[in-house]
Protein backbone atom coordinates (compact mmCIF):
# COMPACT_ATOMS: atom_id res chain seq x y z
CA UNK A 1 0.00 0.00 0.00
CA UNK A 2 1.26 3.47 -0.88
CA UNK A 3 0.14 6.72 0.76
CA UNK A 4 -0.15 10.16 -0.84
CA UNK A 5 -0.86 13.50 0.83
CA UNK A 6 -2.94 16.32 -0.70
CA UNK A 7 -3.43 20.00 -0.05
CA UNK A 8 -6.69 20.80 1.76
CA UNK A 9 -8.36 22.36 -1.25
CA UNK A 10 -8.32 19.03 -3.06
CA UNK A 11 -10.03 17.12 -0.23
CA UNK A 12 -13.66 17.82 -1.32
CA UNK A 13 -12.82 16.92 -4.92
CA UNK A 14 -11.30 13.59 -3.83
CA UNK A 15 -14.21 12.94 -1.46
CA UNK A 16 -16.79 13.42 -4.22
CA UNK A 17 -14.80 11.41 -6.79
CA UNK A 18 -14.01 14.38 -9.03
CA UNK A 19 -10.23 14.28 -8.55
CA UNK A 20 -9.14 10.86 -9.81
CA UNK A 21 -5.42 11.30 -10.36
CA UNK A 22 -2.33 12.94 -8.96
CA UNK A 23 0.91 14.03 -10.59
CA UNK A 24 4.05 13.28 -8.58
CA UNK A 25 7.80 13.53 -9.08
CA UNK A 26 9.76 10.33 -9.52
CA UNK A 27 10.72 8.63 -6.25
CA UNK A 28 11.98 5.25 -5.13
CA UNK A 29 8.53 3.65 -5.08
CA UNK A 30 5.13 4.68 -6.40
CA UNK A 31 1.95 2.66 -6.45
CA UNK A 32 1.43 0.04 -9.14
CA UNK A 33 -1.86 -0.83 -10.89
CA UNK A 34 -3.97 -3.09 -8.67
CA UNK A 35 -2.33 -1.85 -5.48
CA UNK A 36 -4.44 -0.02 -2.91
CA UNK A 37 -3.79 3.68 -2.30
CA UNK A 38 -4.17 5.60 0.94
CA UNK A 39 -5.10 9.25 0.38
CA UNK A 40 -4.39 11.68 3.22
CA UNK A 41 -4.30 15.36 3.93
CA UNK A 42 -1.82 16.87 6.38
CA UNK A 43 0.55 13.91 6.46
CA UNK A 44 3.44 14.27 8.89
CA UNK A 45 1.45 16.79 10.95
CA UNK A 46 -0.87 16.45 13.92
CA UNK A 47 -3.73 17.33 11.55
CA UNK A 48 -3.19 14.22 9.40
CA UNK A 49 -6.37 12.44 8.35
CA UNK A 50 -7.43 9.92 5.76
CA UNK A 51 -9.60 11.51 3.07
CA UNK A 52 -11.48 8.43 1.82
CA UNK A 53 -11.23 4.66 2.32
CA UNK A 54 -8.41 2.99 0.40
CA UNK A 55 -8.89 2.96 -3.38
CA UNK A 56 -7.27 0.82 -6.09
CA UNK A 57 -4.62 2.25 -8.38
CA UNK A 58 -5.73 1.75 -11.99
CA UNK A 59 -2.77 3.29 -13.78
CA UNK A 60 0.68 4.83 -13.46
CA UNK A 61 2.04 6.69 -16.48
CA UNK A 62 5.14 8.78 -17.06
CA UNK A 63 4.50 12.48 -17.63
CA UNK A 64 6.69 15.28 -18.94
CA UNK A 65 5.57 18.88 -18.64
CA UNK A 66 7.94 21.15 -20.61
CA UNK A 67 8.78 24.59 -19.23
CA UNK A 68 6.55 26.33 -21.79
CA UNK A 69 3.58 23.99 -21.66
CA UNK A 70 1.35 26.40 -19.72
CA UNK A 71 1.93 29.66 -21.53
CA UNK A 72 -0.72 30.96 -23.91
CA UNK A 73 0.51 31.20 -27.47
CA UNK A 74 3.61 29.04 -26.93
CA UNK A 75 2.08 25.68 -26.14
CA UNK A 76 4.56 22.84 -25.82
CA UNK A 77 2.53 19.66 -25.27
CA UNK A 78 2.54 17.70 -22.07
CA UNK A 79 3.33 14.08 -22.87
CA UNK A 80 1.99 11.01 -21.08
CA UNK A 81 3.99 7.88 -21.90
CA UNK A 82 5.50 9.82 -24.79
CA UNK A 83 2.12 10.69 -26.33
CA UNK A 84 1.25 14.40 -26.51
CA UNK A 85 -1.84 15.55 -24.61
CA UNK A 86 -3.46 17.69 -27.27
CA UNK A 87 -4.68 21.14 -26.36
CA UNK A 88 -8.34 20.10 -26.68
CA UNK A 89 -7.70 17.13 -24.31
CA UNK A 90 -5.90 19.22 -21.70
CA UNK A 91 -9.11 20.60 -20.16
CA UNK A 92 -10.39 17.09 -19.33
CA UNK A 93 -6.92 16.14 -18.02
CA UNK A 94 -6.90 19.20 -15.71
CA UNK A 95 -10.42 18.40 -14.45
CA UNK A 96 -9.38 14.81 -13.62
CA UNK A 97 -6.48 16.32 -11.67
CA UNK A 98 -8.86 18.39 -9.54
CA UNK A 99 -8.95 21.78 -11.24
CA UNK A 100 -12.00 23.82 -12.22
CA UNK A 101 -12.71 27.12 -13.93
CA UNK A 102 -13.51 30.03 -11.59
CA UNK A 103 -12.16 30.56 -8.07
CA UNK A 104 -10.72 27.55 -6.30
CA UNK A 105 -9.10 27.32 -2.86
CA UNK A 106 -6.08 25.06 -3.12
CA UNK A 107 -4.53 25.09 0.34
CA UNK A 108 -7.36 25.50 2.90
CA UNK A 109 -8.09 28.99 1.58
CA UNK A 110 -4.52 30.22 2.02
CA UNK A 111 -4.13 30.36 -1.76
CA UNK A 112 -6.95 30.85 -4.21
CA UNK A 113 -6.53 30.15 -7.92
CA UNK A 114 -8.86 32.07 -10.23
CA UNK A 115 -9.12 31.14 -13.90
CA UNK A 116 -11.31 30.91 -16.97
CA UNK A 117 -10.55 27.21 -17.51
CA UNK A 118 -9.40 24.14 -15.60
CA UNK A 119 -6.26 24.18 -17.75
CA UNK A 120 -5.33 27.71 -16.67
CA UNK A 121 -6.11 26.89 -13.00
CA UNK A 122 -3.73 23.94 -13.26
CA UNK A 123 -1.11 26.17 -14.89
CA UNK A 124 -1.38 28.73 -12.10
CA UNK A 125 -1.09 25.99 -9.45
CA UNK A 126 2.03 24.51 -11.10
CA UNK A 127 3.74 27.90 -11.38
CA UNK A 128 2.93 28.71 -7.71
CA UNK A 129 4.01 25.39 -6.23
CA UNK A 130 6.55 24.00 -8.68
CA UNK A 131 8.00 26.97 -10.57
CA UNK A 132 8.16 27.48 -14.33
CA UNK A 133 10.71 24.79 -15.20
CA UNK A 134 10.37 21.37 -16.81
CA UNK A 135 8.74 18.64 -14.72
CA UNK A 136 9.15 14.88 -15.10
CA UNK A 137 7.28 12.34 -13.03
CA UNK A 138 4.23 10.10 -13.01
CA UNK A 139 0.46 10.40 -13.20
CA UNK A 140 -1.16 8.03 -10.69
CA UNK A 141 -4.82 7.26 -11.36
CA UNK A 142 -7.31 5.60 -9.04
CA UNK A 143 -10.84 4.28 -9.23
CA UNK A 144 -12.97 6.49 -6.94
CA UNK A 145 -15.65 3.78 -6.71
CA UNK A 146 -13.09 1.56 -4.99
CA UNK A 147 -13.75 -1.37 -7.29
CA UNK A 148 -11.14 -2.76 -9.64
CA UNK A 149 -12.33 -3.30 -13.23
Amino acid sequence: MVAYSFKGGFVPLITYGEKRQTIRAFRARHAQPGEMLQLFTGMRTRHCRKIIPDVPCIGVDEIIMPAGCWYEGSYEPITVNGIPVMLDELEAFAIADGFRPGRQAINDGQRVVASRSARSAMATFWRLYHGPGRFEGVVIRWDPSGVLP
